[in-house]
């Protein structure tokens, strides 16, 4: 099931905590290009959490339920 919606067409509520998934070519260099983070809104930094932007993400989603 592919849940990821496209910051493109939507972003999620604001101070939720979401999955993102970020260019591989970003500056941020995570190999494994998926990680967690809260949004905050869009401001002039257009951030998501702890120094990830707008610019870097590409996808997110919401976190799956924890196992029973």
């Amino acid at each position: 099931m592919d849940n990821w919606k496209s910051i493109n067409e939507s972003l999620p509520e604001v101070g939720k905590k979401v999955l993102v998934y970020c260019d591989p070519n970003s500056k941020f260099k995570n190999p494994l290009g998926v990680t967690t983070g809260h949004y905050w809104g869009v401001n002039e930094k257009k951030t998501i959490h702890n120094g990830w932007d707008l610019t870097d993400i590409t996808h997110w989603m919401e976190l799956p339920n924890k196992p029973n």
